[in-house]
């Protein structure tokens, strides 16, 4: 697999998203082509992209990172620890 989406955010309108720079929609992954939102809680609201039930889902195929897109269109490479400050949802 070469890429995976945000699974939980399937469906909703961009009018429902208060951060659109910094929340995730695809990322690099493998196993399956999908993430859940199962991060921790952000300082301001909402989760974090997390690594599901298996760690194989996000994969981290450069430089101890990966490239993250968002859902103002910006794409970004965020290290491997960093990614649990992502959002995963609006």
């Amino acid at each position: 697999m070469s890429y995976t989406y945000n699974y939980g955010n399937e469906g909703k309108p961009l009018a429902d998203f208060s951060y659109v720079a910094e929340t995730c929609v695809f990322a690099e992954g493998k196993e399956r082509p999908y993430f859940y939102q199962n991060g921790g809680a952000l300082p301001n609201g909402g989760l974090a992209v997390g690594y599901s039930s298996s760690p194989a889902r996000l994969d981290s195929r450069h430089s101890q990172g990966m490239n993250m897109a968002f859902y103002d269109g910006h794409v970004k490479w965020v290290r491997n620890t960093n990614v649990g400050q992502t959002r995963a949802n609006p």
